[in-house]
């Protein structure tokens, strides 16, 4: 172990040399340093001093008494991240949770386990059935009236109504996608409709497949242009004209009539109006009713649904020959 002390035959000389005064510290650094060892500033414009050093002369021994290592230079981001730690490590935590919340949003999860994206569906559909992916997108937009973008999802119901859609496209009564790696199973069919037939913004099992089968059974629009038939919406004079008005062309009688029972008549119809124009419409068609008429103390708006369950009523009663 080697000492600081001089040993035998070593004298003290005194020599002077050059070195860098800084100008913050005031430390003495070795001409070529281009750092303080001090306060790590650079001492490129510090002055130049004489200095006595003090060094020892060994006549016996050639090994000279190694000296401290010199202690790396400190940069401003390395001084900052020591000092301003906490602060760091508190930004870094708030950007973490920031790109997750960000990835999370732009990506957002299925609402419940019958649902899915429809993006990973529609590249089960594509490996399945061979079919490229605008025309899925094509197929999605017209069934369900939904754009196909990053945020859109697909039910197990809604993939009932793409399977019979294929069947009918393909001609193939025995093709299924069921099961898959999303849904177990179909959900139970409780009607023998074509795809062309259900509606965007009802389920399979809604009663307004009910209410309208004898109107679509005289092939009659009841759906608007977005295949949409809205059954909780109230029942406007322009629906009724337009569903009448193709009730009569469906029985070969004149629209006229229609015309006259419309006209100056829009916004939407009270339970009185569509009674009343029931009637008139019974009297047209020569349909006897042998019920008595219950005439409501009370002015309320029915639904589309209900007006739709009365037009019903009134073709059944057609086809009973009342």
């Amino acid at each position: 172990m080697q000492s600081n002390l001089l040993h035998k035959g070593q004298t003290q000389i005194n020599t002077i040399k050059q070195v860098k005064k800084c100008s913050f510290c005031k430390r003495s650094n070795p001409v070529v340093a281009k750092f303080c060892g001090g306060c790590g500033r650079s001492t490129r414009f510090s002055h130049l001093e004489t200095e006595t050093v003090a060094a020892s002369d060994s006549s016996v021994y050639d090994y000279q008494t190694p000296g401290p290592a010199a202690r790396p230079p400190k940069t401003t981001l390395r001084k900052f991240l020591c000092v301003y730690r906490k602060l760091t490590v508190l930004f870094l935590l708030v950007l973490l949770v920031g790109l997750s919340g960000a990835l999370y949003i732009s990506n957002p999860l299925p609402a419940d386990e019958n649902t899915a994206r429809w993006s990973d569906f529609r590249a089960f559909l594509a490996r399945k059935l061979e079919v490229p992916h605008y025309e899925l997108d094509s197929v999605f937009f017209q069934l369900f009236a939904q754009t196909s973008d990053d945020k859109a999802t697909i039910t197990c119901e809604q993939a009932a109504r793409l399977e019979t859609f294929f069947q009918e496209s393909f001609s193939q009564p025995g093709l299924t996608i069921f099961p898959n790696p999303f849904f177990e199973k179909p959900v139970t069919r409780t009607l023998n409709a074509s795809a062309s037939e259900f509606f965007s913004d009802v389920p399979l099992n809604h009663p307004i497949y009910a209410a309208i089968s004898p109107l679509k059974s005289m092939g009659l629009r009841c759906a608007d242009s977005g295949n949409k038939i809205r059954p909780e919406e109230k029942m406007t004079w322009d629906d009724w004209k337009r569903i009448t008005s193709d009730l009569m062309q469906t029985l070969a009688l004149e629209t006229s009539y229609i015309e006259r029972l419309c006209a100056g008549r829009n916004g939407a119809m009270t339970n009185l109006d569509i009674r009343n124009f029931t009637e008139h419409m019974r009297e047209k068609l020569f349909i006897k009713n042998t019920e008595p008429l219950i005439y409501a103390r009370e002015t309320f708006f029915p639904s589309r649904l209900e007006a739709f369950g009365v037009l019903s009523s009134l073709i059944k009663e057609l086809q009973a020959g009342k």
